[in-house]
């Protein structure tokens, strides 16, 4: 489940970070940008080019960025979506 990847907000690594805020987005877009931006301000390459860009794509509203949650990936039912044959 994408919210067990919570805790690694915290990561001494700018890439760790910036991939579990992208992960995270649809469940909370608020604390994934504050990663986002943390990042894009650390000016650490190339991380911090690939925050800035998703910034500004965010800011377009040109994201790919998951946007919504599977209501089912909560449930610990597996999402048809998902499902593996």
């Amino acid at each position: 489940m994408r919210s067990a990847l919570f805790k690694l907000y915290g990561h001494v690594h700018p890439q760790v970070r910036l991939h579990v805020a992208y992960s995270t987005f649809a469940l909370d877009p608020d604390r994934a940008r504050s990663i986002i931006e943390d990042v894009a301000n650390s000016r650490l390459e190339p991380w911090a080019f690939d925050a800035g860009m998703t910034l500004y794509l965010l800011k377009e509203e040109m994201t790919q960025l998951p946007l919504d949650t599977d209501p089912l990936e909560f449930t610990g039912v597996e999402s048809p979506r998902t499902a593996r044959p």
